[in-house]
């Protein structure tokens, strides 16, 4: 009879100790998962706000990016009912306020090679504070443009987010008709 009390009371035991230990594993893989699951999304929130599309950061250099060619601003002022035609790109928020330059190369395209335009490029920062520079003699050869960005000298606050504006105006363009080609824009400290 001790033998049966035994048996009985040891089968009872193990019983419901046997599904204990499968819902402790069953949490523990839950929570092993859910570890896991959380420790990818906040990776790939640490590195997605890290990087501002459009812009990287190379040494003492922001690049504004723009993998598929360069920046193109298409004008016909013959047909256009404006005089004016403005190609506006937009700088994210950051802090310009250490930068010395603005560096680019720009040129014209679909022209006669010998004509030449003038190009203005003006900032705009997000207190609606303008400042522009007229660039003469683009013509169809690509021309390194650096300025120094304390020329932009109607701007106080190089903090926040930026619109870079390249403008040709009617009664500074030899060529009435064509593209106007921006790349490798940069803000430098050097």
């Amino acid at each position: 009879m001790k033998k049966i009390v035994s048996d009985h009371l040891a089968a009872a035991f193990l019983e419901k100790k046997a599904p204990k230990q499968k819902k402790s594993r069953i949490l523990f893989y839950i929570g092993l998962t859910s570890f896991i699951i959380l420790f990818f999304v906040l990776l790939i929130l640490l590195f997605s706000r890290g990087s501002i599309k459009g812009i990287s950061i190379h040494g003492q250099n922001i690049l504004l990016d723009k993998h598929d060619g360069p920046y193109v601003l298409n004008f016909d002022f013959p047909s256009a009912t404006t005089r004016v035609e403005a190609l506006v790109i937009d700088v994210p928020d950051m802090d310009l306020s250490t930068y010395k330059y603005l560096k680019f190369s720009t040129r014209l395209a679909d022209i006669v090679s010998s004509l030449k335009g003038t190009l203005r490029v003006g900032l705009t920062n997000h207190r609606n504070e303008t400042s522009s520079l007229y660039i003469t003699a683009i013509d169809s050869s690509w021309k390194k443009v650096k300025l120094p960005i304390a020329r932009f000298d109607k701007i106080h606050d190089w903090s926040g987010a930026f619109k870079l504006i390249f403008t040709l105006e009617d009664w500074n363009q030899s060529a009435k008709k064509g593209k106007l080609l921006v790349d490798g824009l940069e803000f430098s400290k050097n």
